[in-house]
């Protein structure tokens, strides 16, 4: 649910207290960077409507927030559950052409350097050393994963819609969630973790439709130096 002009950066969570506060989860990283961004826009059907914060402070995991057009808990509690977005031109520039939000990352066709189509970008995995690209190969649900790096990627084409990438030795992970080596040089799926495979796709699905990487944090093709 990203529109073209629309980027979803959070989700309205249950009413909090009696006054018209509403909880509310970040998808930004950090997600104190949601704070930065005005208007808040909530998705009413198919249309955005803005809304003006006029108080948001942290609570537990996430926010709690006043809005100035919400007056009461009937008004917090119609909002529970739904998406908060912010205009894709509110985004801050990246400096780096190594730098994509990973919402732009999203649907790439994927192309290995020896003229294979591995299929396209399905969603993004965060591990800490580097992002992870997760490739749907096929209509069976297999997918590839190859980290972000520079030793893999070769190069990403936004505009063609093209990511081309150097991937050798190709194992696919099934779509049942269980897991396999999948290639050279780093990318080995840890065996130990294939029992919650299926949990942790849907959550990663959750999260990479629906976050935007905030520069310095946006995907970025790590140096082949970084690379593992």
């Amino acid at each position: 649910m990203i529109t073209e002009d629309v980027v979803i950066v959070g989700r309205i969570g249950s009413a909090y207290g009696v006054r018209g506060w509403v909880h509310v989860n970040s998808y930004t990283q950090p997600p104190e960077n949601l704070l930065s961004y005005s208007p808040w826009l909530i998705a009413e059907g198919a249309d955005w409507k803005p809304f003006k914060p006029v108080v948001v402070k942290a609570h537990g995991r996430g926010f709690v927030a006043q809005f100035a057009e919400i007056n009461n808990r009937e008004q917090a509690q119609a909002l529970s559950a739904t998406d908060l977005g912010i205009y894709r031109d509110t985004l801050p520039g990246l400096d780096d052409d190594d730098e994509f939000y990973w919402r732009d990352l999203i649907g790439l066709n994927v192309v290995n350097g020896d003229g294979r189509n591995l299929g396209s970008v399905s969603y993004l995995l965060e591990t800490g050393a580097h992002d992870v690209l997760v490739i749907l190969a096929g209509d069976n649900g297999a997918e590839v994963l190859i980290p972000f790096t520079a030793q893999f990627v070769r190069s990403v084409d936004i505009v063609a819609g093209r990511l081309e990438v150097d991937w050798g030795g190709l194992r696919a992970r099934g779509a049942s969630g269980g897991c396999a080596a999948t290639g050279r040089g780093g990318g080995r799926t840890d065996r130990r973790h294939a029992a919650a495979g299926r949990r942790r796709q849907r959550s990663a699905r959750r999260k990479s439709g629906k976050t935007v990487r905030f520069a310095p944090g946006a995907a970025r093709r790590q140096p082949l130096a970084a690379a593992r």
